[in-house]
């Protein structure tokens, strides 16, 4: 079931978010919230949460910057799609920062996360704690400010090791960790648009497996 209050006139957006937030014990069954194209600054995170069943949650298009922690106790969620927004961050060595940081290590079935076209200057994820992987398949990250990507202490092969797609065109990237090019299933990776002068335009030109080959060679010299 999904709940729509996508670009809502402000009267009926207030009366949208009110009815969530004043009943969402019997929106229990909602599988889908979209809230895109609105003024939102925030979210109704304590709400959300209570929604136990909630696979799609969509929030584009808004002036958001920052994520409410509840949200990592969707424990349903699959899809989250948040591009759009006012969305900054810290970068500690190509982590986010602890205040900033989207805690996804409670969502074991999210699979789908788009951030892109925000204000982060590095992947909204902490630094792992507890070595867990995630389960994501697909990042959207384009159109950010994004200057690295995370060494360790958990490198991104073990840190995302079902990643399909990943999309970091028009950031401000100059490197890549090599641990990129061993995430065995990663078949979509764009990087146009980058300050990646590491890595030869003919390289980038044949696609992912040749960026992918590049950086597993490098990472054995």
């Amino acid at each position: 079931h999904p709940l729509t209050c996508r670009r809502a006139y402000r009267p009926g957006l207030r009366v949208c978010l009110a009815a969530l937030i004043d009943n969402a014990a019997r929106f229990r069954s909602l599988t889908t919230i979209d809230l895109s194209n609105n003024h939102l600054t925030a979210l109704p995170g304590a709400a959300l949460a209570r929604i136990r069943g909630l696979r799609v949650l969509k929030a584009g298009r808004n002036r958001l910057s920052a994520l409410p922690p509840e949200l990592g106790r969707l424990v349903s969620l699959e899809e989250l799609h948040v591009p759009c927004n006012a969305l900054c961050n810290g970068n500690a060595d190509g982590w986010s920062d602890a205040a900033s940081a989207l805690d996804l290590s409670g969502l074991p079935r999210l699979r789908v996360l788009d951030v892109s076209n925000n204000g982060l200057t590095a992947l909204p994820f902490g630094i792992p704690r507890s070595g867990r992987a995630l389960t994501l398949t697909s990042v959207l990250a384009h159109d950010n400010r994004i200057s690295c990507l995370p060494t360790g202490p958990m490198p991104l092969n073990e840190f995302l090791p079902d990643l399909q797609e990943l999309h970091l065109s028009n950031n401000d990237l100059a490197d890549l960790p090599s641990a990129l090019g061993a995430i065995g299933p990663l078949r979509v990776l764009k990087l146009e648009g980058n300050r990646l002068r590491i890595l030869r335009q003919s390289t980038l030109s044949r696609g992912t497996e040749a960026v992918k080959a590049w950086l597993v060679a490098r990472g054995q010299r």
